[in-house]
């Protein structure tokens, strides 16, 4: 049976009757941070302290006994939301399909038009999730440096902190980097792009780097707390050489906490992301499948139609 958690069930975890496995979902704020383990009450528990309000659950059980749990969050703004949680007992593989379709009917009824889902990129949930209806948007690489051991060149004096004029430019820079086949389950209007944004904490700092006029480089870095690790996204124009790529990363070095770790995601269409991270000392260490499940229904051509008494 599915439904919304309650706290009836909060107690069935506390006594350990149930079979949840693993957490599947791999959103910014878990991704290279700890390995996948067993749902715990104690996770759980925090979970609902400190995102009750913004955070839906639902669950899956037969009977008293706890089969799957999953969640779902918005990203950074309403229209786009994220699988936050995905746990399930691996003789019940066929429940996901309907606690994903339960998590999307939530998304939707408080005004959510995409569902992302990070799944690590041989998960057996990857079948599941496109059976629930969620399609493959792009495939990712994880890169990680343990912390900066030696100092970086004085060469990012042409990045500068973004202003908020240059959110329009920086989804313009979107668009020219980003494959239109991607963009078209991603994002494809700014209010999209920018909602779908994932959350990087309160501790952020975004860069851009402006050559003739034209923004041609952008790079956002957030510091977590809890995790103790710096996260850092990087995009520059395809017609950019080498060293404003590595311009961006070394900013982005620079924002961050020196003796933290430092990750990076670098989606398949930005090889050049990877090589200067590497000319960095990051390392790369997972594959991730970044999927979307469209809420909304779009209409390629409008056209006018005659009125009919």
């Amino acid at each position: 049976m599915i439904h919304t958690l309650r706290s009836t069930d909060l107690l069935m975890a506390l006594l350990g009757n149930s079979r949840i496995g693993a957490d599947c979902a791999q959103t910014w704020d878990k991704v290279g941070v700890t390995s996948p383990s067993a749902l715990s009450f104690a996770s759980l528990a925090k979970g609902l302290a400190l995102h009750g309000d913004s955070e839906w659950y639902s669950i899956s059980t037969d009977g008293m006994q706890l089969q799957g749990l999953a969640s779902v969050r918005p990203r950074s703004g309403p229209i786009a939301w994220e699988v936050d949680r995905f746990c399930l007992s691996p003789e019940v593989e066929r429940e996901g399909v309907a606690l994903l379709e339960r998590l999307c009917a939530v998304a939707g009824e408080h005004g959510g038009q995409r569902v992302f889902l990070r799944l690590p990129a041989l998960s057996p949930v990857v079948g599941l999730a496109k059976e629930a209806g969620f399609i493959h948007c792009t495939q990712e690489t994880l890169y990680r440096l343990e912390s900066l051991t030696s100092p970086l060149p004085d060469a990012c004096e042409l990045i500068r902190p973004l202003r908020r004029p240059d959110e329009f430019s920086v989804f313009r820079l979107y668009n020219q980097c980003v494959p239109a086949r991607v963009r078209l389950v991603y994002a494809l209007t700014f209010d999209e792009w920018s909602h779908a944004l994932e959350p990087f904490g309160k501790r952020t700092y975004q860069g851009v780097y402006e050559t003739g006029g034209s923004l041609r480089g952008w790079a956002r870095v957030g510091s977590d707390k809890q995790h103790a690790v710096n996260t850092l996204e990087v995009m520059a124009h395809p017609g950019e050489e080498a060293g404003v790529w590595d311009d961006l990363v070394s900013w982005g070095l620079l924002q961050g906490k020196a003796m933290s770790p430092f990750l990076s995601l670098a989606p398949y269409y930005q090889p050049t992301q990877g090589l200067a991270l590497e000319r960095r000392g990051f390392t790369p260490v997972r594959e991730y499948q970044l999927m979307v499940k469209p809420m909304a229904v779009r209409v390629k051509d409008s056209a006018l139609a005659p009125a009919r008494a």
